[in-house]
C-alpha cells in the first residue's frame, strides 16, 4: 500500500496529512521543511503531494526532492472538484491537506521530477516578462488619458524603461531556448503558427514543460481543454450508503431526461433531472426494488 502525504502550502505554514496519522503543521521555513521530511520518513510516506500555489510550493518542493523525498504537484482545480464530490465544501488548511492526500491516493499519483536549472530559470524569466508586459500595458493606457506635459513625459519614461526590460528579458529567454534541442524544435513549430510571438513561446515552454514529451491528448487534458464529461450529481444528493448510491446512479443512467436530448437524468444539469434523481433516491431509501423505482419514475 502506497502512503501519500498531502501538503497544503501557505506563506507561513505547511499543513500535512498522512493516513491514518492525521494532521501535522510545520513552519514554511528551511527548518520546517526538514521537519516535514523527517515526519514523512517516520510514517513511510512514499510521495509528498502539493497543490500548485502560484510558486509558493516551489521552495519546499525542491528542498524535499534534494533531501531524497519524492514529490508531485497536483492540479488545484482537480483537488477542489474532488473535495466537493466527497462532500467537503468548506476549506481549511487541515481539510485541504487531507483532500490532497486522498486525491493523490485515488488518482494513484506518481512523482513529478523537479525542473532542471534551465527550466527553473525559464520559469523565472517568463514570469517576469509577463509582469513587465502587464506594467507596460498599464502605462500605455495611462498615457492616452493624460494631458499635462510633465506627467506625459514621466509616463513616457516609464514606457521606455519597461520596453527595454521586456526586450532584455526576451533576449535572455531566446538565448536560453537555444541551449535545449527540444525547445529549439518546439520554438520552430510554434512560430509556424500565424500570430504566435516570442512571449507566447516563452510562456508555453515555461508553464507547460510536459509539452513535447507526452501525447497531444494528455496535453489537452492537462491544460483543461479536453472534452471531459461533467458530472451533474451534486454532493448533497449523494446517499450515505455506498450500495444504495451505486443503485441510484445505475438507475438514473437508465432514465432519459425529458429536457435534455440524449442525456440521462444522471448526466443532466436540468432542474427536472435533479428532482427525478432525488425521487430515485427517496424510493430506494423507502425499500423499493429497482423495477419498482423505474416504474414509479416512468409513471410520473
Amino acid at each position: 500500500m502506497t502512503i501519500f502525504c498531502g501538503v497544503d502550502v501557505s506563506k507561513s505554514w505547511l499543513d500535512a496529512w498522512i493516513e491514518p496519522a492525521g494532521h501535522q503543521r510545520f513552519a514554511n521555513t528551511a527548518e520546517g521543511v526538514a521537519e516535514l521530511g523527517a515526519y514523512c520518513r517516520a510514517h513511510h510516506a512514499a510521495l509528498v503531494v502539493m497543490e500548485a500555489s502560484g510558486g509558493l510550493e516551489q521552495p519546499a518542493y525542491l528542498a524535499l526532492w534534494q533531501a531524497g523525498q519524492p514529490c508531485a504537484i497536483a492540479n488545484a482545480r482537480s483537488v477542489r472538484k474532488f473535495a466537493e464530490a466527497m462532500g467537503y465544501l468548506e476549506k481549511t488548511d487541515r481539510i485541504d491537506a487531507m483532500m490532497i492526500a486522498r486525491f493523490a491516493d485515488a488518482k494513484r499519483m506518481v512523482a513529478t521530477p523537479p525542473p532542471s536549472a534551465d527550466q527553473q530559470r525559464l520559469i523565472a524569466l517568463a514570469a517576469r516578462l509577463r509582469q513587465v508586459t502587464a506594467d507596460l500595458g498599464v502605462q500605455k493606457q495611462r498615457l492616452h488619458s493624460v494631458r499635462d506635459p510633465f506627467v506625459r513625459q514621466s509616463i513616457q519614461e516609464a514606457i521606455a524603461f519597461f520596453t527595454t526590460q521586456a526586450s532584455r528579458l526576451a533576449s535572455e529567454i531566446a538565448a536560453l531556448i537555444e541551449v535545449d534541442p527540444l525547445w529549439v524544435a518546439l520554438d520552430r513549430t510554434f512560430r509556424s503558427i500565424k500570430g504566435v510571438a516570442d512571449r507566447t513561446v516563452a510562456y508555453i515552454l515555461a508553464e507547460l514543460p510536459e509539452i513535447g514529451t507526452i501525447s497531444n491528448r494528455a496535453v489537452t487534458k492537462l491544460v483543461g481543454l479536453a472534452p471531459l464529461p461533467a458530472f451533474a450529481v451534486n454532493p448533497d444528493e449523494v446517499l450515505a450508503d455506498p450500495a444504495m448510491e451505486t443503485r441510484a446512479r445505475t438507475l438514473s443512467a437508465e432514465l432519459r431526461c425529458m429536457v435534455c436530448q440524449n442525456q440521462s437524468i444522471d448526466d443532466s444539469n436540468a432542474e427536472l433531472a435533479k428532482d427525478l434523481r432525488l425521487l430515485v433516491r427517496e424510493r430506494i431509501k423507502d425499500g423499493d426494488s429497482d423495477e419498482q423505482v423505474l416504474n414509479y419514475i416512468v409513471s410520473r
